[in-house]
């Protein structure tokens, strides 16, 4: 518990330091030439663009606005995009005063355009979390990111702008997916003495995910609103009709499954009460025993010791196993000390770890490369603070550098992966149902699939637990071990999201602070009601029907925020074409 206790308050610690110099224009602060006319009084801020000459609003930074090529404050709220989040506020800033040759330093107060502060809350505000909160239990519970949900409440309810709603439901689901992780990193596998998150699949599929993410959000940027729209509806509906399939075929298996017990358990008490079983039983026994004499007691203890329940399979466990495997102490401990057996006995303790330490060295350095090129590159409310303009060769590179890094690193992983199946089988390790086979095929298959994956979530603009979840039971995994696989996913996502919105000055503390709760409520709730419905029915196929809800829910509301922005877009005479990346 201290270890990932420790671990998420690093993450929060982290999200703070970047958070506390946000937004970023007050240090990314450019000269920008002007004529001084020494007739007339000039004011120039010190810290700020205020009184400099600007080519649109981004120039100014901080708050200000562009008005007749000059970098000015505000005078009313209407002009701080025309949205109730951004209001004009009054701030006090430091200036610099020249009247012909004499130079002074003074504070001056403007207007300048921000998001608005928590504190007072407005219905909107308490409406539209209480409703995403809602959205938020059922994403949680399915182990799905949940954005396609919350995005659109927070647009249609809160009346947020997108860059805010965006950033709003990152904060969301970044609290929680925190929760969900916190739970679900003390659970172990159904089947076997290992944690129920398949670290193996999250560090093959996460870095490429993100690969297929950036070139996915580029064509975002390039196609037109409307045609996103439907694409993203399109593939909901389909994700949604799928996941209801696989609902099904699971709850049919679930029906034969329990039928097929209840039979035994009949056949059992009849066998129980006729005196001849116990004699079969035994005369069974006997002819087992003559005939296995002939098999090496090696490798016959070998094979015995890898068939054990996984459960079992625990280095506390080996030792009490030696002598019930067969009726040769001596033969087991030769087996356990030979090589095999000590590889066999390496490969189940480092199954065992509730935290693979290779695991979070890939995820770290893949959320590195992805946040310093997001910071470097800059975006449409801050500045690059390395001063990489967009569009210009440095940002082409930028842009380019993370895709190979992430790619091999995806890579490397699933050679390691493939390594270390061909030594399971030379152990004859046994695999259990819903087990990634890391065959040589699957190496390969598998991370090309995840970056299609990640290129259509970048392109559509939906979280990579949204396709993530359904692929891992499309691969066969059992059902909670995707979801919560697909969870911790998201978990790791979210919290690089979050931290790049908050450098950016896209939210302010308080309103992430508010979001972060809620999340992490929510998503005790979702697990919470995932647990009873469990134990009550103890079908896992509820979860799919759980997933199918979700994206079905999802498509809705993307269909009605479409419409929305299609009419609004259309009457204003907006271009409705594809757009110009560089523009």
């Amino acid at each position: 518990m201290k270890l990932y206790c420790i671990l998420l308050l690093i993450i929060l610690f982290v999200i703070y330091f970047i958070g506390a110099v946000s937004p970023l224009n007050n240090i990314l602060d450019r000269d920008l030439s002007f004529q001084v006319d020494t007739k007339e009084t000039i004011i120039v801020g010190l810290n700020t663009n205020y009184g400099r000459l600007c080519n649109s609003t981004l120039d100014c930074g901080s708050g200000l606005l562009c008005t007749n090529r000059t970098c000015t404050g505000c005078s009313s709220d209407n002009q701080c995009d025309g949205n109730p989040f951004v209001t004009c506020q009054t701030a006090s800033i430091a200036v610099n005063v020249t009247e012909g040759l004499n130079f002074n330093s003074t504070f001056l107060n403007i207007g300048i355009c921000k998001n608005k502060q928590l504190i007072p809350i407005s219905l909107w505000d308490i409406f539209s979390t209480v409703v995403a909160s809602v959205g938020g239990t059922l994403a949680s519970a399915s182990g799905l990111g949940g954005g396609p949900l919350y995005v659109p409440i927070l647009l249609l309810l809160g009346r947020y702008p997108a860059t805010v709603a965006t950033a709003l439901s990152s904060s969301m689901i970044f609290g929680s997916s925190s929760a969900i992780y916190l739970i679900l990193s003390f659970q172990k596998h159904p089947e076997a003495n290992r944690p129920i998150i398949n670290y193996d699949a999250v560090a093959v599929t996460e870095p490429i995910i993100l690969a297929g993410a950036a070139v996915g959000v580029f064509l975002n940027i390039l196609f037109p609103g409307w045609l996103v729209n439907l694409c993203l509806l399109l593939s909901l509906l389909a994700i949604g009709a799928r996941s209801f399939y696989k609902g099904a075929i699971q709850f049919k298996k679930e029906r034969k499954l329990i039928k097929s017990k209840v039979g035994k358990e009949d056949v059992e008490m009849k066998e129980n009460t006729t005196a001849s079983h116990h004699d079969d039983k035994s005369d069974v026994h006997e002819i087992s025993t003559e005939t296995s004499e002939h098999e090496s007691t090696a490798e016959k203890s070998l094979k015995e010791l890898s068939s054990m329940p996984h459960e079992l399979h625990s280095e506390e466990h080996l030792e009490e196993t030696k002598v019930g495997i067969s009726n040769s102490t001596e033969s087991i401990e030769k087996v356990v000390e030979s090589d095999k057996g000590k590889l066999l006995k390496w490969i189940l303790k480092l199954e065992s770890l509730r935290l693979p330490p290779h695991t979070f060295l890939v995820l770290a350095i893949a959320w590195v490369v992805v946040f310093l090129s997001s910071l470097f590159k800059g975006g449409r409310t801050f500045r690059s603070p390395v001063g990489i303009d967009k569009c210009t060769p440095l940002y082409w590179v930028d842009v380019v550098t993370p895709l190979p890094i992430l790619i091999i690193i995806s890579l490397i992983v699933a050679l390691y992966l493939r390594f270390l199946h061909f030594k399971k089988n030379q152990v004859n390790y046994k695999f259990l149902e819903g087990d990634v086979q890391w065959t040589t095929k699957n190496s390969l298959i598998i991370p090309s699939t995840f970056f299609l994956a990640g290129f259509i979530a970048g392109f559509l603009g939906i979280g990579g637990g949204m396709v993530a979840g359904p692929l891992f039971i499309e691969m066969g995994m059992l059902i909670p071990v995707s979801t919560a696989t697909s969870s911790f996913i998201v978990f790791f996502t979210a919290s690089s999201t979050t931290a790049q919105y908050l450098i950016m000055g896209t939210v302010s503390w308080d309103y992430f602070l508010w979001f972060y709760g809620f999340g992490l409520v929510s998503g005790i709730i979702g697990q919470l009601m995932v647990t009873f419905l469990m134990k009550k029915f103890n079908r896992p196929s509820v979860i799919v029907f759980i997933i199918g809800v979700c994206i079905v829910i999802a498509a809705l509301l993307t269909l009605a925020v479409g419409i929305v922005n299609f009419v609004s877009d259309f009457k204003a005479g907006k271009n409705l074409g594809f757009n110009n990346v560089c523009g």
